[in-house]
């Protein structure tokens, strides 16, 4: 899929060629540093018994959630018009990857994850449990950006196109100690993959903060975009679980989730501070801002909940989330 989107917008900038231009400098080419915050609802793996109180027990749940990561975004514009209709097409691609691992270790632990009837075998276990998570996350864009008005300093523009993200989170935990005298590891991975693609839709604004002078060429400007996208979204995913005791041979179960269809909404958002100037041999861009994204239930995963029907399950759906700083340039040529 994704080299189908990237061969439609190589067809369009090359076609772009047979409009007039809306300025001398009709292309731009814009690289962006990404310092991102990645997160999903539940990254909880393992609770922690302190002390127990009057027969109530009393401890920690914990979670292995992600920090910042860096990533980048690529993108290149085309500025064109019938002299009365400006506007430009852009293509983008952003990329992030990220990794996370937390050890807890204790005397009287309870795994969260795993189908109950192996948790079962390590209820308040003493020894160590492990939390692995991956996350890749992609997506391009292929947008047209149409002024709307400009009022009062005040540049408002219509933003359309379509979007396509690939979500893939890989959780893995591991969970060895014993309980008495039984020695058990306890081990469990998940893959939720999602592809998705579909419109996109939102507003760009920029407002002028100082304008540039001789000695100081330039004009510093706030600018914001925010946008909605309805994704047809493909799922695909498993969940692996093992169980072994000093006792008895290895046993576990694995189960692999039938590809699946359903729509996702997508939110993004962002805020910055862009200087553009112009000077003798070429003209651009800088920016700096913060960047929201949010995948409504985007990401989907199995959830085995019954000790007595072991096979029963449900999709456990999350959101998945990004923020951070972004650190843009752009040149036109």
């Amino acid at each position: 899929m994704m080299k189908r989107l990237f061969a439609m917008a190589a067809f369009l900038a090359v076609s772009m060629n047979g409009f007039a231009a809306s300025q001398d400098d009709p292309w731009s080419v814009t690289g962006e540093f990404l310092y991102f915050k990645p997160s999903f609802d539940d990254t909880y793996f393992v609770n922690s018994t302190d002390d127990e109180i009057d027969l109530v027990a009393h401890g920690t749940r914990y979670n292995n959630d992600f920090s910042f990561k860096p990533g980048f975004r690529v993108a290149v514009g085309y500025d064109f018009c019938n002299c009365s209709c400006p506007g430009q097409l852009s293509a983008s691609y952003s990329y992030l990857s990220a990794s996370e691992h937390k050890s807890v270790s204790g005397d009287a632990l309870c795994p969260n994850l795993g189908i109950p009837r192996f948790m079962e075998s390590l209820n308040e276990y003493t020894g160590t449990a492990e939390s692995r998570l991956k996350l890749r996350y992609q997506r391009a864009d292929l947008v047209f950006v149409q002024p709307l008005c400009n009022c009062n300093c005040l540049k408002l523009s219509f933003k359309g196109g379509l979007e396509y993200a690939n979500l893939k989170l890989e959780e893995r935990a591991v969970y060895n100690g014993s309980v008495g005298e039984i020695v058990t590891l306890m081990s469990y991975k998940s893959l939720s993959n999602v592809d998705a693609i579909g419109p996109e839709l939102g507003l760009v604004f920029d407002y002028p903060l100082i304008e540039g002078s001789c000695e100081c060429p330039g004009t510093l400007s706030l600018r914001g975009e925010t946008t909605g996208s309805l994704l047809a979204a493909d799922q695909k995913g498993y969940v692996m679980n093992t169980l072994t005791l000093d006792t008895d041979p290895q046993f576990g179960v694995k189960y692999n989730n039938q590809d699946s269809w359903r729509v996702i909404p997508a939110l993004h958002a962002r805020l910055g501070l862009n200087y553009a100037f112009a000077l003798e041999c070429f003209e651009g861009s800088a920016e700096i801002g913060y960047e929201f994204t949010s995948y409504i239930r985007g990401l989907c995963r199995a959830n085995y909940s019954d000790d007595v029907a072991a096979c029963k399950s449900f999709n456990q759906y999350d959101n998945f989330d990004l923020q951070g700083l972004y650190v843009s340039a752009t040149l036109n040529f």
